[in-house]
């Protein structure tokens, strides 16, 4: 190593520097590249990620609220034929209305509200006008085989209002209990038992033999003397709701977003993807999900459900005459929320990958630039040491030549060595003259002693 020219081991030195600074360079940007681009992704993700949590927060509750104004909108029937009802309760014989004309009240009413599928008003023994014991027997439509007031319109698949008489009145305290433990005859004995109004948990009813929609029903308590008299209620068909919670999902991603409305015990009252579990809990239709998605509404700030492969949100919809809340219930798969994440990542990528690709191109440019530069500074010290190693042994052999000197101009220490080699040159020739001076004398004086 110690015996390599100089030249060489510049050139080698040069090399390896400009490698390892070119290497460096390299590995440096791509590493900031690299972090950039993760750091990019990371903060491109959840802020793509807010934006659709927004959206579903901003369209659950849009239609959360639009689910309410049905349901309080309806509650204000029932209401309002109430306070018909417990005008001509609480008044005189001669001002109260007849059977009869309530009868055909509600059936106008019903008319007029194309929303709802029914309405009834169903009284306690003498709660109307202490008259049963004339209407027994089944007399009038209007009145059970014990004489009770019963009023009972629907609407049919055809929109067309029918009357449904109640013969036997004890229907409506039967306790038996179905599959998730609601009374059959629920819609009765809430307002009876509580004395406020209610609202039933959804439920499959034969309309008309053949003919069954998915129904909830509002009810709210009649009373005489200040006891319970009766009540006075509206069914809701659910299939409305139905219809637009499917045009919800279908705006929202193209279909992707899954909608559902649950009610307050957790049945599902409406979805756009899980239609055969109409009616049925939410634990069937999502048995790995649905506790999760009851307590959205319920936990404030944490009302966001994202396990990796869904985003989900929920909007508490309150209805104010029972004080019962339902939930709208908003789920939709991350890689469609987050496909314009993928978008923005595969576009980033892209630009980093040819940021790169313009880095090491100038990283080469510059490192083959630098690399001439260098052999030329390089050159330019050799060629003067060539060029000096060259003089010397010209003047090592027994032709050299004492009167050539070096012109060198390059490097100031180049040029100090060339004129010092130059100089010692001169004494070497003045000295070489000299010895010439005396060898002449010593000649001549040996010649005049002979």
């Amino acid at each position: 190593m110690k015996k390599l020219s100089l030249k060489v081991k510049l050139y080698a030195l040069v090399i390896v520097l400009l490698l390892i600074m070119g290497l460096s360079m390299i590995i440096t940007a791509q590493v900031s590249l690299s972090s950039m681009e993760s750091r990019i992704s990371d903060d491109t993700g959840e802020l793509v990620q807010n934006i659709v949590v927004e959206r579903l927060r901003a369209t659950a509750g849009q239609y959360g609220e639009l689910v309410a104004s049905i349901f309080n909108r309806a509650y204000k029937i029932p209401e309002t034929f109430r306070e018909v009802i417990h005008r001509n309760v609480e008044g005189s014989d001669s001002a109260r209305m007849s059977r009869r004309d309530l009868m055909e009240t509600a059936g106008a009413i019903l008319k007029g509200q194309p929303e709802l599928s029914s309405i009834y008003a169903q009284f306690e023994p003498d709660a109307y006008d202490g008259q049963d014991r004339y209407f027994t027997g089944g007399v009038e439509d209007h009145s059970s085989d014990e004489g009770t007031l019963e009023i009972y319109y629907y609407r049919d698949q055809d929109g067309k209002i029918h009357f449904s008489r109640t013969a036997d009145p004890s229907t409506k305290y039967d306790t038996t209990k179905n599959e998730f433990g609601i009374r059959e005859a629920e819609w009765y004995l809430c307002s009876k038992e509580t004395l406020k109004p209610c609202t039933m948990e959804p439920y499959n009813y034969e309309i008309s033999d053949g003919y069954s929609e998915l129904m909830t029903s509002l009810v709210m308590p009649i009373f005489k003397d200040g006891k319970f008299g009766g009540v006075v209620g509206a069914d809701i068909n659910l299939s409305t709701i139905q219809k637009t919670l499917k045009q919800v999902s279908q705006n929202l991603y193209d279909g992707a977003g899954r909608v559902t409305l649950v009610s307050e015990m957790g049945l599902i009252a409406g979805t756009s993807h899980y239609d055969k579990f109409l009616g049925r809990p939410l634990k069937e239709a999502l048995p790995d999900r649905a506790a999760a998605y009851r307590k959205l509404d319920k936990d404030g700030d944490n009302d966001v459900f994202d396990n990796g492969e869904d985003i989900a949100v929920a909007y508490p919809i309150h209805i104010k005459a029972s004080d019962t809340t339902w939930s709208m219930i908003i789920e939709l798969p991350r890689d469609v929320a987050l496909a314009d994440l993928s978008k923005v990542e595969d576009v980033l990528g892209e630009e980093v990958d040819a940021t790169a690709g313009r880095q090491l191109t100038a990283g080469i440019i510059v490192s083959i630039v630098s690399l001439l530069l260098l052999v030329v500074l390089v050159r330019s010290v050799t060629r003067p040491l060539d060029r000096i190693r060259d003089r010397m042994a010209n003047l090592a052999s027994a032709e050299g030549d004492l009167t050539q000197e070096l012109e060198i101009d390059t490097h100031a220490e180049l040029i100090a060595l060339a004129d010092g080699f130059n100089a010692f040159l001169a004494k070497l020739r003045d000295m070489i003259n000299d010895l010439k001076s005396i060898n002449g004398r010593v000649s001549m004086a040996r010649s005049t002693a002979s």
